[in-house]
């Protein structure tokens, strides 16, 4: 399997430089490394968008620029005024980085790269039909996470829980903490030796096998939204 590890240190080293001097006038002065760096990306994303469609058959690829989040930042509404993200990120689901399903997502960072899974912060009428789904089938919702393959690559579900039941929910119910999370989200996170390592992608791919099953017991519950 092709490791990418010409463009995986392309972007690192463009993130490093962005790091150091993250800026419009640097940024802009840097034009050249910062496409050189999006091209890198692109590649990788194409690849791995591909490698999912053949064990995900729910998931149709189409270009990888639909997956892949901006690197300009909206700093209209937060404290961090720094206007670039030091970051490469895509999520790869039907309807790309905008869609309300579950997907694949992963990210480029110095020391904090990470392959995850999920939805996060979905709107309200999303997060009431996955929460639903989970305490209808329960059962089948815990042997997805007591799956080996899910358990060697993830902690468990993280986000942060409601301390009380979500309104409309059975307060009683023996399964009911499973429906206080506010997204439901996994992931993995790789240093950068990892990512510079021959088997990168690899392991990424295997990390996405991994969550399959979860990502797709999530987008049935989404789906059922619209079949109604």
């Amino acid at each position: 399997m092709k490791s990418f590890k010409n463009e995986l240190n392309l972007i690192l080293d463009f993130l490093k430089l962005l790091n150091l001097s993250n800026n419009r006038d640097w940024f802009e002065s840097n034009k050249s490394k910062y496409l050189e760096a999006k091209l890198a990306f692109e590649k990788i994303t194409e690849f791995l968008m591909n490698e999912v469609s053949t064990f995900d058959r729910s998931f149709i690829p189409t270009k990888p620029q639909d997956y892949i989040f901006r690197i300009y930042k909206d700093v209209r509404f937060s404290k961090d005024k720094l206007p670039y993200k030091e970051q490469f990120g895509a999520i790869l689901t039907n309807g790309g980085r905008k869609s309300k399903y579950a997907g694949y997502y992963f990210h480029i960072e110095r020391d904090n790269s990470m392959a995850a899974g999920g939805i996060y912060c979905p709107e309200a009428v999303e997060l009431k039909s996955v929460r639903t789904e989970i305490l209808t089938n329960h059962k089948k919702f815990n042997e997805i996470l007591s799956e080996a393959d899910f358990k060697e690559n993830f902690v468990g579900l993280v986000d942060i829980k409601l301390k009380r039941p979500p309104k409309g929910f059975p307060q009683d119910h023996p399964q009911i903490d499973l429906v206080k999370y506010k997204s439901y989200i996994y992931s993995k996170k790789f240093t950068d030796n990892q990512v510079l390592a021959d088997n990168f992608i690899e392991e990424i791919l295997n990390t996405f096998k991994a969550m399959k099953n979860m990502n797709s017991f999530i987008n049935h519950a989404i789906d059922m939204i619209y079949e109604q």
